[in-house]
């Protein structure tokens, strides 16, 4: 649950020497003018307040920015984040990481909205009840939002009181925190310093996070507490705050799978509990294995595989646990169509990406279609898109009926549904025939006429070309010329 202040408790301001007292004015002073503006700073709500130090744990202020005002616009109060669905919601926070932060602050603002009205609780121990609020977020909410006397103790203060009392107990241990949340307590509970929580509460973070720095040497040029600071004085600097070693993170070896098909990738969903908890990712095994283990397994997924290369070596660590990495492209073949709202498969005959599959759209018709085609045509039917196209040249019977007449044809049906609807017509030379519109207007006239002008134009006599077709086995079934062709160029003849 978290530690209980009792604000009324007598503590005492003097330990090892140390008078704590004195950090206030200075520190306050220094932060009034060189505070960074942020823009959770600028209006800091309960709700700002909250999103903020949930985003800055494990995450740099300047990274975080840009996330808060995405987040903060589209979920704007605690209602909007309750009502947001995972989806969206883990959308949001890519690329920060740490995604239990953001399924926690979902959680908890369900809560407030049940348990609380909808209105974050300003008491320190009741903001601990919430999912994903500790100590520390308590506090800062406490404190800084709604003015209460309650320290909020994160690394940074840690680091900066250590040194500032030369304390060398190790940090790492709650037993140090809680003594050092004690002391900053009694310390804001103390009427004649005039204490304001939230100033002193986010000057112990800023002069953590600018002048007496994690990594690198601090700038105690800069520092308001330079003149009595116990580890520049006793030149301990570079050995506090004391930290003991972290556990050694778990080493585990991985194999990515990247299996593609066209220009598509597979991904899968991770379990809803454990590391990366419902999120997306490329297929990826426990252990190395070798090309024919991956070959193996990408079939028993049921692909077909037919090309496979590696990929060169990768880490990924996390907080307690380090993978790495090897990796293959696997480039497939699908077994069948994968179906969706849209298609039904008919047919389940499947050889290759050219293998012709009977089909039925959503709008019931029925058609044929290779995976290749398919998969170009972005999942279309033909007959979906022909209805498409022809929609856009939709035509009254009027106009084409006008339109043939002026050319000096007769249209013998009044049919006409779109433009590829074939039309019954008798040209100006009497020839009956059919033509569709997109024919027709493209220019292309009777093609029987047309046929007559090819022969009259030819160069080559076509009873004389079938006497020499004769003469090597072929018969001209059919005297249409289709265009000029010329003895030796198009038929091959040799004269």
């Amino acid at each position: 649950m978290g530690r209980k202040f009792d604000n009324n408790k007598k503590q005492k301001s003097i330990e090892n020497g140390f008078d704590y007292k004195q950090i206030v004015k200075p520190l306050s002073e220094w932060f009034l003018n060189h505070k960074r503006v942020l823009p959770w700073r600028e209006n800091p709500t309960p709700y700002y307040v909250w999103v903020s130090e949930i985003m800055l744990q494990q995450t740099r202020v300047e990274a975080v920015k840009p996330y808060f005002e995405r987040f903060i616009t589209e979920l704007p109060d605690v209602e909007s984040l309750a009502n947001c669905k995972e989806d969206r919601l883990l959308k949001l926070w890519e690329g920060l990481g740490y995604y239990n932060r953001v399924r926690n602050l979902n959680f908890a603002a369900r809560q407030i909205m049940e348990e609380y009205g909808g209105v974050i609780p300003s008491d320190y121990n009741e903001l601990l009840k919430l999912k994903g609020i500790g100590s520390y977020t308590a506090g800062a909410i406490s404190s800084i939002a709604y003015g209460k006397s309650v320290p909020a103790v994160d690394g940074n203060v840690l680091r900066v009181i250590s040194r500032v009392s030369a304390d060398d107990s190790d940090i790492m241990k709650q037993s140090v925190r809680k003594r050092m949340e004690a002391r900053l307590l009694e310390v804001m509970c103390d009427e004649a310093l005039q204490v304001n929580p939230s100033v002193f509460n986010q000057a112990l973070m800023e002069l953590g996070a600018m002048v007496c720095v994690p990594n690198g040497a601090p700038k105690c040029e800069e520092c308001p507490w330079n003149a009595f600071c116990e580890a520049r004085i006793q030149n301990r600097i570079a050995q506090l705050p004391v930290k003991s070693k972290a556990k050694e993170r778990r080493i585990e070896n991985r194999t990515v799978l990247v299996i593609r098909d066209g220009e598509k990738v597979a991904i899968h969903k991770r379990p809803k509990k454990g590391l990366l908890a419902g999120l997306y990712e490329i297929p990826n095994i426990d252990g190395h294995l070798n090309t024919e283990e991956v070959l193996h397994f990408v079939k028993e997924l049921g692909y077909h595989p037919i090309r496979i290369q590696n990929l060169d070596p990768a880490k990924h660590i996390f907080s307690h646990i380090e993978w790495n990495m090897i990796g293959y492209v696997i480039f497939v073949e699908r077994k069948e169509f994968i179906e969706n709202e849209n298609y039904t498969l008919v047919s389940t005959e499947y050889k290759n990406v050219t293998t012709k599959l009977k089909m039925i759209c959503s709008e019931g018709h029925e058609c044929e279609i290779s995976w290749a085609n398919f998969h170009n045509n972005n999942r279309r039917c033909r007959k979906c898109g022909r209805k498409k196209a022809s929609e856009k040249q939709r035509l009254t019977i009027e106009f084409v009926k006008e339109a043939f007449k002026e050319k000096g044809y007769t249209l013998l049906e009044d049919v006409y549904i779109d433009a590829h609807t074939p039309m019954k017509y008798i040209c100006s030379n009497g020839h009956e025939h059919k033509i569709n519109w997109t024919n027709f207007n493209s220019g292309q006239g009777c093609s029987k006429c047309r046929y007559e002008k090819l022969r009259e134009d030819s160069t080559i006599n076509v009873k004389e070309l079938g006497g020499q077709l004769k003469k090597i086995g072929m018969l001209i079934i059919q005297d249409y010329l289709w265009g000029r062709v010329s003895k030796n160029r198009s038929l091959g003849i040799n004269t």
